[in-house]
């Protein structure tokens, strides 16, 4: 199976790669922008870009399967960043739900609930609604 999974470069998404590299090809979308980029163990696919790209996006999406884990999080600094907040964790999404919905690709969006209204979680619960 051939599986995409943005912000794969994160605490998360690098425990998911190493899962499924075992049995599944594996392409990582990250840009990096909280940290330098990282070898994987494996037969791993590192492509360093943006996922506001549609174009990349599309390039890269012709997979069985989607996890979508990038995002910005924070708390604080985002109430400073709100437009950044919006553009990445929602329209980031629903690019790559159009390359989902393209490439008839499972999309696979984890996402915890949250009290707080701040400005990661405005956003979350919005990609959610999409989805």
């Amino acid at each position: 199976m051939r599986i995409l999974i943005t912000g794969g470069a994160r605490f998360i998404g690098k425990h998911l790669v190493k899962r499924l590299t075992v049995d599944h090809e594996v392409t990582v979308l990250d840009n990096f922008f909280t940290g330098d980029r990282i070898e994987f163990l494996g037969n791993v696919n590192v492509v360093n870009g943006d996922l506001l790209d549609a174009k990349l996006v599309n390039d890269v999406s012709d997979v069985d399967v989607i996890y979508h884990l990038a995002g910005v999080l924070g708390t604080h600094e985002l109430f400073d960043n709100t437009m950044v907040a919006e553009d990445v964790n929602v329209k980031g999404t629903l690019i790559m739900l159009g390359a989902a919905r393209k490439y008839e690709a499972k999309f696979i969006f984890p996402s915890k609930p949250s009290i707080w209204l701040d400005p990661y979680t405005i956003t979350k619960e919005a990609a959610e609604r999409w989805i």
